[in-house]
């Protein structure tokens, strides 16, 4: 890294290789040293590197797990070292990988390192699903015991691991057959988680039992009796309850309905055509109706045109009556009837001409057919 100033042809070069070292001390294993060029660029792991003395203490955390996080220092990226020195005994050099990456996540979390920290959820969330659910609780107590701040990943990813065991209870059966220490109260736990699920599973699969026992079982179809068929004969196998079912659906080819005869044509004979009914050899022409024989038609509605007239009349001269009824008078206030003057007699009512117009029309109707010669046939 270029840093310096320039004169002429000469530049001053500053690496950051160059800069002073800073020792990191870590649980187990020799310190390590990194560069305080690398250490200054996150300001958390920079408050840690004040003293004069420039140590930083990283006790919390294993010497593995100080390899690659040195590693993640320089390259950007964390990996797990391979140890090649001579046996140590203060040294696990044998470490559960998920415990490797709790511990750098650890770390990520609490220097504020957040490149770091996406590194590792990813690595943890693909390891976790290779390792059964109580040696994930161990390495869990080991690396990460008390969640760093306000950790949201953290209490999500254990809920996934638990779904999954719930989907595969088998997972539980390497638990129950570890011995139970009860003087160790984290393996009294494990042990109480472990009944838990066990009991919450097979209350699942009871349940899930007696709703396979409550569905009725579909009852079987009887089985129709192999009678043999003669070549190219279908058997029905359906019961005589069964609904008929159209020709055309039950695989029979419907008869074709006889087609209509065609109607004659009509002949070239004049008098079939002219419209007039045909005579037949012999036969006395029909004679034509005289005025005579539709007479009696006639009268017949000159009868009803006057009864209708004399029913209107009838009702004009009620309607006529009320109308000119005179009024009753008291006896002592009527005036005494006056002799006719010059000796004219008084008129008196005729009574025979109430009922003569309907005689009258009578005589009219006898008359006519009289004259048209209705009686006479």
């Amino acid at each position: 890294m270029e840093t310096g100033k320039k004169n002429g042809n000469n530049v001053e070069m500053k690496s950051p290789y160059s800069s002073p070292l800073v020792t990191l001390r870590f649980a187990d294993g020799p310190p390590l040293t990194a560069h305080l060029s690398l250490l200054i660029r996150h300001p958390k792991l920079a408050a840690f590197c004040n003293s004069s003395r420039r140590i930083v203490d990283l006790g919390a955390f294993s010497g593995i797990a100080g390899h690659a996080f040195v590693e993640y220092l320089y390259t950007g990226h964390w990996g797990l070292q391979k140890w090649i020195g001579t046996d140590d005994p203060t040294v696990r050099f044998e470490r559960p990988e998920l415990e490797i990456m709790l511990e750098l996540h650890a770390i990520a979390r609490t220097f504020q390192l957040d490149e770091l920290e996406t590194q590792t959820r990813d690595s943890i969330e693909l390891a976790a699903r290779r390792v059964e659910v109580f040696p994930l609780v161990d390495a869990v107590k080991k690396a990460y015991p008390r969640p760093i701040g306000n950790d949201q990943w953290f209490v999500g990813w254990i809920k996934t691991c638990i779904k999954r065991v719930f989907q595969d209870p088998r997972a539980l059966s390497t638990a129950s057959s570890a011995p139970i220490d009860f003087g160790d109260g984290f393996s009294a736990v494990k042990v109480l988680f472990n009944c838990m699920l066990e009991t919450y599973v097979e209350a699942l699969e009871a349940r899930d039992g007696r709703d396979a026992a409550a569905v009725p079982a579909s009852r079987p179809e009887p089985a129709s009796p192999d009678t043999p068929c003669a070549p190219g004969e279908i058997h029905d196998s359906r019961p005589e309850s069964a609904p008929a079912v159209a020709p055309e659906l039950d695989g029979a080819v419907p008869e074709a309905a006889p087609e209509p005869e065609p109607l004659p044509e009509p002949l070239d004979d004049p008098k079939c055509n002219s419209g007039e009914p045909e005579r037949l050899p012999g036969a006395e022409p029909i004679p034509e109706p005289t005025p005579e024989d539709t007479a009696w038609l006639l009268s017949s509605d000159l009868l009803k045109k006057t009864k209708r007239k004399k029913t209107e009349k009838k009702k004009k001269g009620t309607k006529l009556k009320d109308e000119m009824a005179p009024v009753p008078v008291a006896p002592e206030e009527m005036p005494e009837s006056l002799p006719p003057a010059n000796g004219e007699t008084a008129p008196q009512p005729e009574w025979g001409n109430f009922g003569g117009e309907e005689q009258y029309d009578e005589w009219i109707v006898l008359k006519e057919r009289i004259q048209n010669g209705v009686f006479k046939r």
